[in-house]
C-alpha cells in the first residue's frame, strides 16, 4: 500500500514528549531506512486527542505508530488500523497490559504486526520494523 513515489507514509498518533521525538527523529532516519528497505519513511500526518482526524489519518498511512497513551481513544485507534490492515508500533504499556490479547487476536486475524518494544525496552522500535517489514 506504498505510495507510487516510493515513500513509506507513517501516521503519528500522539505528540506529547514522546510522539513530538518521534516525529523530529524520523526525517533524520529516513536515509538509513531507505538504505536498507528501498522506501523513505516519511510522517503522513499526526493525531492527538484534541487535534486531527484519525479517519483521515488512517487513508493516508502505510504504518501507524500509537503514542498516545492511556486507553481511549488508543485502543479503539489501533483495533481500527489493524483493521484496515495497517501494522500498528505502540509503546503504550497501559493498553498492551489491559487489551494486549485482544489487540494480538485482531492483527493475526488480520495479518498485520502489533510492535511493541517501546512498551517494554524503553525505546520506539519504528525503525526496526520498517527494516524487517519491507526489506523484502
Amino acid at each position: 500500500m506504498t505510495s507510487t513515489d516510493g515513500a513509506f507514509r507513517v501516521g503519528l498518533l500522539g505528540h506529547g514528549t514522546v510522539g513530538s521525538a518521534f516525529a523530529r527523529l524520523l526525517p533524520e532516519h529516513a536515509d538509513r531506512v531507505q538504505l536498507v528497505t528501498g522506501l523513505r519513511p516519511e510522517l503522513a500526518g499526526i493525531v492527538t486527542t484534541s487535534q486531527g482526524s484519525f479517519d483521515e489519518l488512517l487513508e493516508r498511512s502505510d504504518l501507524i505508530v500509537e503514542l498516545m497513551g492511556g486507553i481511549d481513544p488508543a485502543r479503539d485507534y489501533v483495533l481500527r488500523a489493524i483493521e484496515a490492515g495497517r501494522h500498528v508500533v505502540t509503546a503504550n504499556k497501559q493498553l498492551l497490559s489491559q487489551h494486549g490479547e485482544e489487540l494480538w487476536d485482531a492483527a493475526r486475524v488480520h495479518g498485520v504486526q502489533l510492535r511493541f518494544e517501546g512498551a517494554v525496552a524503553g525505546v520506539v522500535p519504528v525503525i526496526r520494523v520498517l527494516q524487517e517489514s519491507l526489506a523484502g
